[in-house]
């Protein structure tokens, strides 16, 4: 197989991964987003200025849209280290990489609605 070739294949097998990456972003932030709802509501009296207007959703929205494209920039890391490192098992190595990203990548929103039931719980 040519560079040119094995180029066009890592870009293929990347790209072709996006849309699942990508559905995690949303699906993620969007259920993470709903826990932290729940969990300012139900802890309402614990916080004094912690409410969800229509204000706060849309900044939120808005920083949410922010990051979404932060992640897909930092998604390029995944071909540029295959391409960097020229591992031997190409498949597992993509696999592992993919994965790694994804789960990181969808589980980082929980940290918010994490942090603030830890501060209300901790603070009973």
């Amino acid at each position: 197989m040519k560079v040119n070739d094995s180029i066009a294949d890592t870009s293929r097998w990347w790209s072709a991964h996006r849309l699942r990456y990508n559905v995690g972003l949303f699906l993620g932030g969007f259920v993470a987003f709903l826990l932290y709802v729940t969990i300012a509501w139900t802890f309402a009296d614990r916080f004094n200025q912690l409410e969800v207007t229509a204000f706060t959703i849309a900044f939120q929205a808005l920083a949410f849209a922010i990051v979404v494209v932060i992640a897909n920039v930092c998604y390029f890391l995944g071909p540029l280290a295959e391409r960097l490192l020229k591992p031997t098992d190409v498949v597992k190595f993509r696999l592992r990489t993919f994965n790694l990203g994804f789960w990181f990548s969808a589980l980082l929103p929980f940290a918010l609605p994490a942090a603030v039931l830890y501060a209300a719980v901790g603070s009973a």
